[in-house]
């Protein structure tokens, strides 16, 4: 089992369609709008393993005026920790659309990412939207993956996609 998070229009659903070899069996946006309204598995067969790639709803950005944590969160939580709790999570995918790495992404990162890295899986990011990074993809990584790190922000690995 392996679950995508991240926030509303990062390319989660995306992501999965370029695992699958197949454009819009998850239903994508063009315009980063939300269209995953449900926790939906998707399964493939590689290399003579079955893998459940789950997609999930994007988290919206919370206020800090906000008492309570969002629909979207609360979900995602729940979701989570029955899986949890079944051991079903291999691995967790944490997406972020590409810029520069900030203090922004520290909240969700604390609210999930954290707690998933030290009870249930290994915790990987995904940075989207890297098409025109030059020289490489990668070289977004090796400009903010540091800065990550001083955010206290950690991943066991890393991938960077168009």
């Amino acid at each position: 089992n392996v679950i995508f998070i991240g926030e509303v229009g990062v390319g989660k659903s995306s992501i999965i369609n370029l695992i699958l070899g197949v454009d819009n069996r998850a239903t994508t946006s063009c315009d980063g709008a939300p269209c995953t309204t449900g926790f939906t598995p998707y399964d493939i067969a590689l290399w003579g393993t079955t893998y459940r790639l789950w997609d999930t709803p994007g988290l919206h950005e919370s206020s800090r005026f906000t008492l309570s944590a969002p629909p979207s969160e609360r979900a995602l939580k729940k979701f989570l920790r029955e899986k949890y709790l079944a051991g079903e999570i291999d691995l967790v995918v944490y997406c972020s659309r590409a810029g520069k790495a900030h203090s922004s992404m520290t909240s969700p990162y604390k609210t999930f990412g954290k707690p998933i890295r030290e009870f249930a899986a290994p915790l990987v990011i995904a940075v989207t939207d890297l098409e025109n990074m030059q020289p490489a993809m990668d070289t977004w990584w090796v400009r903010n993956g540091r800065r990550l790190e001083n955010l206290g922000l950690e991943f066991d690995g890393h991938a960077c996609v168009t």
